[in-house]
């Protein structure tokens, strides 16, 4: 079995910053709020994609999409914020040091903005790992959705046991399993882990270390270091 290619999520699986998204979210209900829109089963959701796949349907289109672009800004405000700060996780330049050396394709598949994705990789200096970049703005449509993995998959030919998803959240773990490929799971507390597992990951692990040695226990991999 051979390892072509790495997909692998950004926030808070390469980088360790907070990006704010409750601002976000608490702009969001202020906005619906001031148009009447109080509804607790449309405003109690906790992401804004959800909010917005609930008010499609009952709302004028055009209302809707005027919503759709200012929910977006808010997103993008957080995200650029964050990007301006981002702090490398351990192990990171390691890891993608040995993947390359192993000639293996590496592949952002992120739910942030193409703008701060790319300023965040430009600002921790690895920007240059990485042989594409997909953000939600590919598709304008975010994981667990499996599109963008499956965009990834078509762009790159690999077949779903030629590569493995590397993400730290249910949300990368849905994604994979809906587009039938492994996944690696770093979790940050020991709280995550028992949540994570509901979601059925292939693995979850503490650090890049450990990525590495199950990635050479399943591939072979070379594990030295440029």
């Amino acid at each position: 079995m051979q390892l072509k290619s790495i997909f692998i999520d950004m926030d808070g699986t390469l980088t360790n910053f907070n990006i704010n998204y409750k601002i976000a979210y608490n702009n969001a209900i202020k906005y619906l709020t001031k148009l009447g829109i109080t509804d607790p089963n449309i405003l109690n959701e906790y992401r804004l994609d959800d909010i917005l796949k609930k008010l499609e349907p009952i709302i004028d289109q055009k209302l809707y999409n005027k919503i759709k672009k200012i929910f977006y800004q808010f997103l993008v405000d957080v995200e650029h914020d964050a990007a301006k700060t981002p702090i490398l996780k351990i192990g990171v330049k390691d890891f993608l040091n040995i993947m390359k050396l192993n000639k293996i394709k590496l592949i952002i598949v992120t739910n942030n903005n193409s703008k701060s994705t790319n300023l965040t990789l430009k600002n921790l200096n690895i920007i240059e790992y990485f042989d594409f970049i997909i953000t939600r703005d590919n598709q304008k449509i975010m994981k667990p959705d499996p599109s963008n993995i499956l965009l990834a998959m078509k762009k790159f030919n690999v077949k779903n046991n030629e590569v493995i998803f590397i993400g730290d959240s249910w949300i990368d773990i849905v994604a994979s399993n809906s587009a039938n490929i492994a996944s690696i799971i770093i979790y940050n507390d020991k709280k995550q882990i028992k949540e994570l597992n509901k979601f059925k990951p292939t693995y979850i692990v503490k650090s890049y270390p450990e990525i590495l040695q199950i990635l050479n226990k399943i591939y072979n991999l070379s594990l030295q270091k440029k």
